[in-house]
């Protein structure tokens, strides 16, 4: 279905297609600590645009989208394209759903909102091998938890309240590198 991208110099490009502005920065922030470009359309209208004049390598797309006959009118009008027929397709949705026989045939899979992202990157690596950096699953879970945990667990410090962290020095690490082929997607 998809190209073989595991050992491939190029990033594998994932268009999320979803109003819901939590899911989608949780699964950006996810897939690009995992090695993806994430490109992200907040409706149906962007999101084919973005698809046709970009296409992604795989497609995650709400089906509760308001627009566009909702998120299977936008799976329709990706498969339209001719040059987008073998791009898979997963559908998310907060409400249980049926796979009927005509979702079926345009999707490539489900998944429920919320999923945690380790198991989304399972799910996508099984449609299109995502290029993941050279680490294994397990890896990019772990490392996405502890990511995780962390951002819970940090809280806002008081300079006034004596403490460690009022009397130890402030310091910034230099801001990551950027690769070309991460500075701006080709024209």
């Amino acid at each position: 279905m998809g190209r073989d991208l595991v050992g491939d110099s190029k990033m594998t490009k994932v268009l999320v297609i979803d109003d819901d502005k939590d899911f989608v920065e949780q699964v950006r922030l996810g897939l690009t600590e995992y090695g993806c470009q994430v490109q992200v359309a907040e409706n149906g209208g962007h999101g084919i645009l973005v698809a046709k004049y970009d296409p992604p390598d795989l497609a995650l797309v709400s089906l509760e989208l308001p627009e566009e006959g909702g998120g299977i009118g936008v799976c329709k009008r990706i498969r339209e394209a001719e040059h987008l027929r073998d791009v898979p397709i997963m559908v998310s949705s907060t409400s249980a759903f049926s796979a009927s026989p005509e979702l079926s045939a345009i999707v490539s899979d489900y998944v429920a909102k919320p999923v945690p992202i380790p198991d989304l990157i399972e799910l996508m690596n099984a449609l299109v091998p995502l290029n993941a950096k050279e680490q294994t699953l397990d890896e990019a879970a772990d490392r996405f938890e502890d990511d995780e945990t962390r951002i819970m667990m940090t809280s806002p410090v008081d300079p006034a309240e004596p403490g460690p962290a009022a009397t130890s020095p402030v310091t910034s690490a230099p801001p990551p590198a950027v690769s070309p082929s991460m500075a701006a997607p080709p024209p």
